[in-house]
């Protein structure tokens, strides 16, 4: 039996990264949560934060902003508006997503007002 659990990134564009890790740990919108081999299966929505992988002493870290992840006995597939590996990230980058959510926000009338303020919110700590 095996020690790790095989995942997959996943972005409109194409695929980001996929392989096996010996842990995921996944931003999901209710809060951040670890997968390991042999997880039960559970689907979750994505908030803006970092996806981090870990395998053989090494981590691989990706800015994700919204999406799903799904983990089932075939893995974790992670399916992500954005992707963006951390090495990647600037602040201008940030900036610019920061700006993006505050236009929304203005716009926005809904329910999703408590949404985009904590999206502003982990943006603004990456910074």
């Amino acid at each position: 039996m095996s020690d790790t659990i095989k995942y997959e990134l996943v972005c409109p564009e194409s695929k980001v990264e996929s392989g096996e890790a010996d842990s995921v740990l996944v931003p999901g919108y209710e809060g951040d949560f670890t997968v390991l081999v042999n997880h039960a299966s559970y689907l979750s929505t994505l908030r803006p934060g970092m996806l981090k992988i870990f395998s053989s002493g090494n981590e691989i870290e990706y800015f994700v902003d919204s999406g799903f992840a799904e983990v089932s006995d075939q893995g974790l597939v992670v399916l992500a508006e954005k992707a963006i590996k951390r090495s990647d990230l600037d602040k201008g980058t940030i900036n610019i997503m920061i700006s993006e959510l505050e236009e929304k926000m203005e716009k926005n009338e809904g329910n999703d007002k408590d949404k985009i303020l904590k999206q502003l919110s982990d943006f603004k700590s990456l910074i």
